[in-house]
Formats: structure tokens, sequence, C-alpha cells
């Protein structure tokens, strides 16, 4: 067994593009989700593409006005996929359904007053999914503070839940082996003057509560962060991200809880 390029194609007339997450129903039905740029000097949209088991092909995912970029997928099933990620809108947030034929925006709840981020998305079936990201809040200053974002769908509709994260944490990934369990990953940026160090987080989910999880970090470690997470059970995930030792070179890292 060996890995091997898959030709990926561009819409028309787009000078580049970048692929963040993939999710696949079946060996014959993977979706990819991203972003291109329409034309040199451009605004990013959004961008989806398909495998069918024989080629990719891309889908018309729905720009909205200024822009945007689809940072996570979940398929549950060929017909259904769900993508979020964020956009230059008011709100910052962006979250579309595949249906088995079209893209559609969906709307999010938010807190109020703030701009947010989906960056992770994880669906055990369909219209029973969690989306995880961040959501910033401007005051007076200059200053801007963070915090994690959690929706869960119970059905057709989003919900935000309270998690357990602390303030200044941004969420990245996000893994639900069953409707009941599900972990989250990300980083925590405490408040003071830069340079501070990073703190990688994790959470989980035990179908009522969301609860922290000590995520160990290599000796010497000034910085880390994980990106993202997948877990084959509910006591068996992997976590994926990176650490730092006080260079500008980052070095990667990953955790496994079982």
């Amino acid at each position: 067994m060996s890995w091997t390029i898959q030709t990926m194609p561009v819409p028309a007339g787009a000078p580049g593009g970048e692929l963040d997450s993939v999710s696949c129903a079946s060996p014959a039905s993977c979706t990819a989700v991203g972003w291109y740029v329409p034309t040199a000097g451009g605004e990013n949209l959004p961008l989806a593409e398909h495998w069918d088991g024989t080629s990719w092909a891309v889908q018309a995912a729905v720009a909205p006005a200024g822009g945007g970029e689809l940072l996570g997928v979940s398929c549950p099933t060929a017909l259904d996929c769900i993508a979020v990620g964020e956009s230059s809108g008011p709100t910052g947030v962006l979250a579309e359904r595949w249906n088995g034929t079209r893209w559609a925006v969906q709307a999010m709840p938010r807190p109020a007053g703030t701009n947010m981020t989906l960056a992770g998305m994880s669906c055990k079936a369909p219209e029973r999914c969690i989306a995880v990201g961040s959501e910033t809040t401007s005051a007076g200053g200059g200053t801007t503070t963070t915090g994690a974002v959690v929706e869960r769908s119970n059905g057709p509709t989003w919900t935000l839940q309270a998690d357990a994260a602390p303030s200044g944490t941004s969420l990245a990934g996000v893994s639900c082996p069953s409707s009941r369990s599900c972990t989250a990953v990300g980083v925590n940026v405490p408040a003071g003057a830069p340079p501070v160090p990073t703190t990688a987080v994790a959470e989980h989910w035990d179908g009522t509560n969301w609860a922290l999880q000590t995520v160990p970090e290599p000796s010497g470690t000034f910085g880390a962060e994980l990106s993202g997470v997948w877990c084959l059970a509910t006591l068996n995930c992997t976590a994926v991200g990176d650490y730092g030792t006080g260079s500008p070179r980052a070095i990667p890292l990953a955790d496994h809880y079982r």
C-alpha cells in the first residue's frame, strides 16, 4: 500500500486555492472543502469538491457576499454533508449543507455581539452533528477577547452549547464516535503581553456535559496547540497539532487518549 497523488480540479479561471478538510461516506464518495481565488487579487471563495471513486469534480458551493472559506466538513452519508467555516459578512460564520443535489446556506446561532468562525464538524448521523470554533468580541481600546464555540444539531435546528474551555480558547477540531461521545481540541491563548505560551486544549462531551481533559506536552514546551482529532471510540482518540520550544520552528505534536 502507498500514497498516490490525485488530480484536483479548480473552478475555471481560478489561479489557485486550498483544501482544508475531507470526509468520506464510502470509498466512492468523499467531499473535500476549502477555498479558491476566482481572480488574481480577488476575495477567497468557498470551494467544495466530490470524489466519486474515480475522479474529483468541483461542486457549486454558495459564495457569501465579500467572500468566505470552508474549514471543516462531515458527511454521514453520500447524500448529506455539512461544511463550516468563515465569511467576510457581518457574523463571520459560514455553514452550508449538501443534500445530494446542491449546497445551501444554513443558519447558525451565535453569541450576541460577536463574530464567529466554525472550524471543525463531526456528524454521527444526519442532523446529529457537533460544530466547533471560536468567537471574538471587540471592546474599547482595541481589546479583543476570544472564546470557544460549540454548536449541536439534534434535528434541523442548531443550538449553542455551554462548554468547559477557559476564556481565550479557540477550538479547531472535533470527532464524535457516537451520539453521546464527542472530543473537541484546540488552543488556549492566555491574557497578557506577548509572547505568551499557548496551551493545547481537549474537552469531552458525554451526552450531557462538556469536561476538560488533561493534555500532556513535551518537556521544555513553550506554546502548543491541537488542530485535529479522530476518535475510533469513546476511550480511543488521537489528536495532532504542534508545539514550540522558544525557537521560531514548530514541531509536530500527537497525543493519544486511551
